[in-house]
C-alpha cells in the first residue's frame, strides 16, 4: 500500500551538498529529464543533505540544498483536492521553489538542471491523482508525464519492467518510474497481506539487483529509467548504482 496523501516522497540525487549539480558538476548541463535519479520510497520526511535517505526527502520547512534539483512525487489515495497540496506547499515555504513548466513539456523540452538551480526553479512535483493545475500550476499531474512498474513485489529477482499506472500506457515520451521494492506476503493471495523486506533490503538495494532490473526496464523501453525507487534506501549499494546510471564511474 502505497503513503497517505500528506506524506511526501522523495526522488533526488545523493551528495547534495557537494559541488556541482546534484553532486557532480558533470551534470549540469543535463537535462532533468536525462538524469537517473534514485529516491526513497515511502519516506515523509528525511535531512535534504544526507545521501538516499536524505538527499531531497524534503519535510514541511526543511531547506532545499541550493545546488541540487529536487523532485518529489505526492501520492493522494485519500483523493484529496490538489489545493489542499499546494497549501501545504505555500506554509512549508516550498511553493517558491517549484517548477512549473509553461506547457505540457516533452523529454527534450526540459531545461537543464544548471538553468532550474539558476533560475531557483530547482523543485519538481507530481501528484498522482487528482492534480489539477489550473489550481496548483506547479502540482504536475504524474501519469500524464510518467509511467510506473508494479509495487509490492515479491519476487527478489525483480523479473519484469512492465507499465503499471496508468493502465495501457505507452511508456514512449514518458519518465519512467521503477518501483525497486521487495515486500514479503504474510499471508497469500492478491489481497494478501505485505511487509517490507528490512532484512534483505542491502541485497535488494545492491548494484547488482538494481542494474538488473535496469537492464530489462532499458530492454523493454529503449532507455535508462529516470526515478528508481528503494526501500530503506540507505542501506546496499545506491548511490554507486546512481552514477552508473548518470555515466559519472
Amino acid at each position: 500500500m502505497r503513503i497517505n496523501f500528506q506524506s511526501l516522497l522523495l526522488l533526488a540525487s545523493f551528495a547534495s551538498s557537494a559541488a556541482g549539480c546534484n553532486g557532480d558538476a558533470r551534470l549540469c548541463g543535463r537535462k532533468y529529464s536525462n538524469i537517473t535519479q534514485i529516491g526513497a520510497h515511502n519516506r515523509g520526511a528525511a535531512d535534504p543533505e544526507s545521501g538516499a535517505r536524505g538527499g531531497g526527502a524534503i519535510g514541511y520547512g526543511d531547506p532545499l540544498p541550493t545546488s541540487s534539483v529536487v523532485t518529489l512525487l505526492l501520492t493522494n489515495q485519500d483523493k484529496a483536492d490538489v489545493s489542499i497540496f499546494g497549501k501545504a506547499m505555500v506554509n512549508s515555504g516550498l511553493a517558491k521553489f517549484a517548477y512549473t513548466p509553461p506547457k505540457k513539456l516533452a523529454l527534450s523540452e526540459w531545461p537543464t538542471l544548471q538553468e532550474m538551480i539558476n533560475s531557483n526553479k530547482r523543485l519538481v512535483m507530481f501528484l498522482d491523482y487528482h492534480a489539477d493545475t489550473a489550481k496548483v500550476p506547479y502540482i504536475l499531474d504524474e501519469f500524464a508525464y510518467c509511467f510506473e512498474t508494479p509495487f509490492s513485489q515479491t519476487d527478489p529477482k525483480f523479473p519484469q519492467c512492465s507499465v503499471d499506472r496508468p493502465p495501457n500506457a505507452s511508456s514512449s515520451g514518458r519518465f519512467s518510474i521503477i518501483n525497486h521494492v521487495l515486500d514479503i506476503a504474510l499471508t497469500p493471495g492478491k489481497d494478501g497481506v505485505l511487509i517490507p523486506d528490512i532484512l534483505g533490503a542491502e541485497k535488494t538495494n545492491s548494484v547488482a539487483s538494481i542494474m538488473a532490473q535496469v537492464g530489462l526496464c532499458q530492454k523493454a523501453h529503449g532507455t535508462t529509467p529516470n526515478f528508481i525507487l528503494l526501500d530503506y534506501a540507505e542501506r546496499g549499494e545506491a548511490i554507486k548504482a546512481q552514477n552508473i546510471m548518470n555515466h559519472l564511474v
